[in-house]
């Protein structure tokens, strides 16, 4: 951006990195310049690599601190006070200007971005809930699973990309937020565990009640239809966990589809797959 030059000279300045003397400095086609009595130039910033910039009023002259976005400020004192104003308005309207531009820039990426990962978003967002419904069982292993998917979404979504979701985006994002918290997923896999369980309680008693002696309790039905990486029955003798194993395969076959291939090694367990009834394929 061209602009009319614009120069105040000082009596002398304080420069905080080395204190090399200065005679003018000057400001033209997004360039501040700093030289020294000899001409020299001894340092110059581009407008764009400006953070920012001060003015220290004084009685007869002021002082200018510019505070670029990398390195030490660079402080001049001494400046005359009507050049050295209109360097700092100058100056700071066209920080404001890139400032600006920059944010429209990095707002289009934002939205860019947003846009792609939309489509994702929607996904995990509908995979949870179909998950957390209640309808099946949730693994250790399928949380820990889906833990590093929201942990691996939510990586890649930066405040500004946020910002730059729609309101379905949004809500969506607070949803899959609140399960990133390992202990709001526990706490929502536990419910929904819970729910399932006693959902399928009745339904695991009908499937057995037609060759067991005995009806499932609502605790071995709930430990029938728990589907854990790894399940451990504790129960003391004669409380009925051959019962639960009988029915555990039952509810497989019966309810789940599973045909398994069972081997049986002694003749009292020779007897169960007789009690599953037709219907129940069995090698």
């Amino acid at each position: 951006m061209a602009n009319r030059p614009i120069s105040a000279k000082t009596a002398w300045y304080d420069f905080v990195l080395d204190g090399i003397e200065a005679s003018e400095i000057t400001y033209a086609n997004d360039i501040l310049t700093v030289t020294d009595h000899q001409g020299k130039t001894t340092k110059r910033l581009a407008a764009g690599d400006i953070a920012g910039i001060d003015v220290e009023e004084g009685p007869l002259r002021n002082g200018l601190t510019i505070t670029p976005k990398r390195g030490q400020a660079v402080k001049i004192a001494g400046l005359q006070k009507k050049e050295s104003e209109q360097i700092r308005r100058s100056l700071e309207g066209r920080i404001r200007q890139l400032q600006a531009e920059e944010e429209r820039i990095l707002n289009q990426a934002a939205a860019e971005k947003a846009r792609e990962l939309k489509p994702e978003i929607s996904m995990l967002d509908k995979h949870l809930r179909l998950t957390f419904n209640g309808q099946k069982f949730i693994r250790q292993s399928e949380a820990t699973e889906l833990a590093d998917s929201i942990r691996k979404l939510t990586n890649r979504l930066d405040a500004r990309v946020r910002g730059q979701l729609d309101n379905q985006g949004k809500a969506a994002l607070v949803r899959i937020d609140k399960l990133g918290n390992p202990q709001e997923l526990e706490t929502a896999r536990t419910g929904a565990n819970l729910r399932f369980t006693s959902g399928q309680t009745a339904l695991v008693k009908e499937t057995v009640a037609d060759f067991m002696d005995n009806p499932l309790t609502d605790e071995q039905a709930k430990a029938v239809v728990t589907d854990e990486d790894a399940t451990l029955v504790l129960a003391g003798a004669g409380t009925g966990k051959t019962s639960v194993i009988t029915g555990k395969m039952a509810h497989l076959i019966r309810n789940q589809g599973w045909r398994p291939i069972l081997f049986w090694p002694s003749p009292s367990t020779g007897r169960l797959p007789g009690k599953y009834g037709k219907g129940c394929p069995m090698t």
